[in-house]
């Protein structure tokens, strides 16, 4: 008798294949995207709505997120569009939330918000503004002053909670962001205080 697979675990898988294949294709471009020049040419850009992306980035790290018992909230301003090449900006928000669950403590939380607002130095212009924001083991000073270059690395504390963890996906998102003229930085009150990372992009 052939064994069947619970539907749980075939929507588990689907979720995992997709993934890979999202990745794999993405591999050469990201190649690319270290230089942000050739990261706009790049680009293919369409209107997406930004909390239709982050829901389905929640959906796919799901299973993550329910075996480390996380709560989480979204507080994201319907409706707002933005032109953007949706495939590199949702890999660029699943590795802030993929940070946001792995760094994190045991049952706690993530927090993400998504504004528009007044653009900080150029006042007359619009940008949408996404904070994820969780409660986990925080950065330190030295951590924050090098988070987002190639060969960052957390320190002896995170390592004990994800031994293959690094941050080399941050410097990719970094690159990502500003091929959109977008920005990104961290923020955090230091170790064990959690850690927000703030993406603005140009409406």
């Amino acid at each position: 008798q052939p064994q069947t697979i619970d539907e749980t675990t075939i929507s588990y898988l689907t979720k995992a294949e997709e993934a890979t294949e999202r990745v794999t294709k993405l591999v050469n471009e990201f190649l690319d995207i270290s230089q942000m020049e050739v990261g706009k040419s790049i680009l293919k850009k369409t209107q997406v709505s930004i909390k239709d992306l982050i829901d389905s980035v929640f959906r796919e790290l799901e299973a993550e997120i329910q075996k480390a018992g996380l709560s989480i909230e979204i507080d994201i301003q319907d409706g707002t569009k933005l032109n953007i090449d949706e495939q590199k900006i949702r890999e660029a928000l699943v590795n802030l939330v993929d940070n946001a669950i792995k760094y994190n403590k045991q049952g706690g939380n993530i927090f993400v918000k998504g504004e528009k607002t007044t653009h900080p130095i150029e006042r007359d212009k619009q940008i949408y503004k996404i904070t994820i924001e969780d409660s986990g083991i925080g950065l330190t000073k030295e951590e924050l002053s090098k988070i987002f270059t190639q060969y960052f690395e957390r320190g002896k504390e995170a390592e004990k909670l994800y031994t293959t963890g690094r941050g080399i996906g941050l410097a990719l998102t970094k690159n990502i962001i500003q091929a959109h003229n977008g920005r990104i930085y961290a923020e955090s009150d230091g170790r064990d205080k959690g850690a927000r990372f703030v993406v603005e992009m140009p409406i």
